[in-house]
């Protein structure tokens, strides 16, 4: 007891150094102690918004062409207008709806437009929202991208029909319902685009991600047209120079005989770049 008193009186200045360091050390490990907040996962307010899923809003950019769209993956077709921005929808029975399902921010991912085609188109997810609460979405149920009666004068209308350079493709069952309609979409594209003299190279539709498909639908008459995405603005500006002489729309053979595409030239020659058929052929030459 005594050698243990006299070691203290002698080293007492090591000992507080000591019980010092001791204490430091022991605060510090306490201060750096993590509490983590765990999500209650069987509350209806949680959702997880770190992959994609049916409802999510999704901007991707495609690969080979760098352009960058925006889309939702819903189960119907009715068009929405989240604050300013135009949200594509997608069915989710779409391939590429299909392929990014469970997805992340980051991934890329590939997808066949047609699911007999060898080719596949690659996207890179650069952002997601799922947006869950109705109050946040503002739905437009009088403006169906496909289903409208275009009105010349109303340019808010036109530009939902426009999406960059290419006007947004549209489906079988909600065609366009008459000839002025078309007129004026395809005129107000080529204002869009540079006017007549610019750009005349341009396609109505992204032929580079999905080819010579149709793009544009239209019925007259009950019977059915389509306009093919690869038809570019040259073809298109004299369509409609020749609609402008009241020139007659006519039904007139293609290069394989059948009488199923859509020319108003005077003479009744086909018009170059313009890919434009009926969907049921004809016997001969008619006047729609």
């Amino acid at each position: 007891m005594n050698n243990l008193i006299e070691f203290y009186n002698n080293h007492h200045f090591l000992f507080l150094l000591s019980v010092i360091v001791f204490f430091i050390i022991y605060i510090s490990k306490y201060s750096k102690k993590e509490y983590v907040t765990i999500p209650i996962t069987n509350s209806e307010d949680y959702i997880d918004d770190t992959k994609i899923k049916n409802g999510s809003v999704v901007k991707i950019k495609y690969i080979l062409t760098n352009h960058i769209i925006t889309i939702k993956i819903v189960d119907g077709t009715k068009s929405d207008l989240i604050g300013e921005a135009e949200i594509k929808r997608i069915n989710k029975k779409n391939p590429l709806a299909i392929s990014l399902i469970n997805k992340q921010i980051g991934d890329i991912v590939k997808f066949k437009i047609e699911e007999n085609s060898p080719e596949f188109n690659y996207v890179e997810i650069l952002d997601i929202d799922f947006i869950y609460v109705e109050d946040n979405i503002k739905i437009n149920h009088e403006m169906d991208v496909n289903q409208i009666n275009i009105n010349s004068n109303n340019n808010e209308i036109m530009e939902q029909l426009i999406d960059g350079n290419f006007i947004i493709r549209m489906e079988e069952n909600n065609p366009l319902t008459s000839k002025d309609d078309l007129i004026q979409l395809l005129q107000y594209w080529v204002d869009q685009t540079g006017g007549p003299k610019e750009n005349l190279g341009y396609p109505i539709g992204d032929y580079d991600n999905f080819g010579k498909t149709p793009w544009i639908y239209i019925s007259l008459n009950n019977e059915y047209y389509f306009i093919n995405a690869d038809t570019n603005k040259k073809g298109v500006i004299e369509f409609l120079e020749n609609h402008k002489n009241q020139n007659p729309w006519i039904i007139v053979a293609n290069r394989n005989g059948v009488f199923n595409k859509v020319t108003n030239n005077k003479d009744g020659n086909s018009i170059k770049y313009l890919y434009f058929y009926a969907i049921v052929g004809r016997q001969n030459e008619i006047i729609i």
